[in-house]
């Protein structure tokens, strides 16, 4: 059996130090997680920006239909009721584990205590994908909106071109042109 010439082994490590062939497969079998890893978090990041300004819109829409109930003289469970349906209108609602709280008057704040304020807490999990790999616990998104009726002596009327009325249908009829303004508060 004959076998090839003896190599040394620095010969041997001088002709690994000279062949160039699988070079970049090392670092970028090393790389690659990591990479795949960051963008699957910046992924994740992202769903959960998004999911906060849609709770805020949520929240928004939820105190000014607390308030506009409020200024209907209505009822609290009234107030509660219809701000709870507008956040589900936004896409939060409770039967999806979001955590909704509308209090009157506002718990926090620089409203906190004012009769005339609604608030809107929202909690959301968005989820992740990704995260669940880095992170032990889900992220929590949340937002707050504080809508007050204020009183006015002014009245406001909006016409469409040409003169002409076009009525514009909300889901909800709750015209008080006159009586009172809504002012959405961000704190």
């Amino acid at each position: 059996m004959q076998h090839g010439p003896k190599i040394s082994p620095d010969q041997s490590l001088r002709a690994i130090r000279r062949d160039s062939a699988g070079f970049v497969a090392a670092p970028i079998a090393i790389m690659l997680p990591v990479l795949l890893g960051m963008a699957g978090l910046g992924i994740d990041i992202g769903m959960w920006y998004s999911s906060k300004r849609g709770a805020q819109s949520a929240a928004d829409a939820a105190a000014r239909a607390g308030a506009l109930e409020l200024v209907r003289n209505n009822s609290a469970s009234g107030i509660v009721a219809a701000a709870k349906d507008d956040a589900a209108l936004n896409g939060f609602d409770e039967g999806h584990g979001d955590t909704i709280m509308i209090n009157n008057p506002p718990t926090a704040g620089s409203f906190a205590g004012d009769g005339f304020a609604v608030e809107a807490v929202i909690q959301h999990e968005p989820g992740g994908f990704f995260s669940q790999f880095v992170f032990d616990d889900n992220a929590i998104v949340a937002a707050r909106s504080v809508a007050r009726a204020v009183a006015m002596d002014t009245c406001v009327w909006a016409l469409a071109r040409g003169g002409r009325h076009r009525p514009h249908h909300h889901r909800h009829r709750r015209s008080h042109a006159g009586l009172w303004n809504l002012r959405q508060l961000h704190q």
